[in-house]
């Protein structure tokens, strides 16, 4: 699971979503989001933090975000920042993964380290 991971999904309204996780041998990761509209960013966020995997479960602890260059730090009390996913598919190309609360499934593929998150949805 180390390296460099993309997911990319499309919602029924027609936002896609692009998720790419850089995850280190050290613990540590980050993951920039972007949905897109019609060829148009309409959200955009970048989280670091802690990862790991125990069993079947991947988790996360998100300790903050980048905003102009620095971390904004979340409080670490607030559980909404911890995350448990159960794997349901990892090679060394696909991870797949469900989050154990909400449900919510997710696939992303290996790419090369330097990858970009896509510009837009076109």
């Amino acid at each position: 699971m180390i390296g460099t991971w993309l997911g990319d999904s499309t919602e029924a309204d027609g936002t896609r979503r692009y998720e790419l996780a850089i995850r280190r041998a050290d613990g540590s990761y980050q993951v920039s989001f972007r949905a897109t509209k019609s060829g148009r960013t309409v959200q955009e966020q970048t989280e670091v933090g802690l990862w790991g995997v125990s069993a079947d479960i991947y988790f996360t602890i998100t300790q903050g975000y980048l905003l102009n260059g620095s971390v904004q730090r979340t409080p670490p009390q607030d559980a909404s920042f911890y995350d448990a996913y159960r794997i349901t598919r990892l090679t060394a190309h696909e991870f797949e993964y469900a989050h154990v609360l909400q449900g919510e499934k997710s696939r992303d593929r290996k790419v090369a380290e330097g990858t970009r998150l896509p510009d837009d949805a076109t």
